[in-house]
């Protein structure tokens, strides 16, 4: 039977399920955990996603929420499973399938999830999500959740909203004008040239300019990494090191 395709949209939040197959556990004590986070963090520093939360209770399994700041997720994932698989030295098969990942379709949605995950009474070293009521951020691993005091009402007063993680709506950390298309993206950077008195090439060839270019559009527009380096003819990696510096 063919995979069901995972529902995954540019600038999305998911919970992420992992779970270990039958020969050793996946976190065979705290050191085990430790070292986890370890990885998340440098995988997390390379592919510049947010993290908002993460459970490592279970001896079994994790969960995180990721929001994914047009990064690939299944890249980010890839990159975890394989280090961590190493550092565990498995003879066998560490994972028990592939993860699972849940889109998140609205803050309410998002708190609800948490809070089903890790609970109001269990924050620990390996349980965390980064907005609680109180507004405590418990690690530095984690990042705020963009918006939380204007979408609090969503819980707290249990309203309803339809809005997706979109760059209008509650999970957008942008706000205002932004590029959505690599078409906007290019006429923006002709008009930056034409400012300047040069070319686009000539920008695009200018080491120091491009990756001015490269970290406004990052923050300006919805672009994944893969389809900025596209535009200056770089790979997803190289736009990740210069995002990263």
């Amino acid at each position: 039977m063919a995979r069901k395709a995972r529902e995954k949209i540019l600038y999305g939040t998911y919970l992420i399920t992992q779970t270990s197959g039958t020969i050793q556990p996946l976190f065979r004590d705290d050191r085990d955990r430790t070292a986890f986070l370890a990885i998340v963090k440098k995988v997390k520093e390379k592919f510049d996603f947010h993290l908002y939360g993460y459970c490592l209770l279970a001896a079994d399994g994790y969960r995180l929420l990721i929001y994914d700041n047009g990064s690939d997720l299944s890249k980010v994932m890839k990159a975890l499973n394989i280090r961590y698989a190493m550092y565990a030295k498995c003879e066998g098969k560490l994972y028990k399938d592939r993860y699972k990942s849940q889109l998140i379709q609205d803050y309410r949605g998002l708190l609800e999830t948490a809070q089903s995950v890790y609970g109001k009474e269990k924050h620990c070293a390996w349980n965390q999500f980064s907005v609680l009521l109180k507004g405590e951020r418990l690690s530095e691993l984690l990042d705020p959740i963009p918006n939380q005091d204007t979408y609090r009402p969503y819980l707290i007063n249990e309203k309803e909203s339809d809005a997706v993680c979109d760059r209008n709506l509650p999970l957008c950390e942008r706000g205002g004008t932004c590029h959505r298309t690599r078409k906007e993206v290019e006429a923006a950077l002709r008009l930056r040239a034409e400012k300047s008195g040069i070319s686009l090439d000539a920008l695009i060839a200018e080491k120091e300019l491009r990756n001015e270019m490269i970290l406004k559009i990052r923050r300006e527009s919805t672009l994944s990494l893969r389809a900025i380096g596209e535009i200056f003819g770089l790979s997803e990696s190289a736009v990740c090191k210069i995002i990263n510096r």
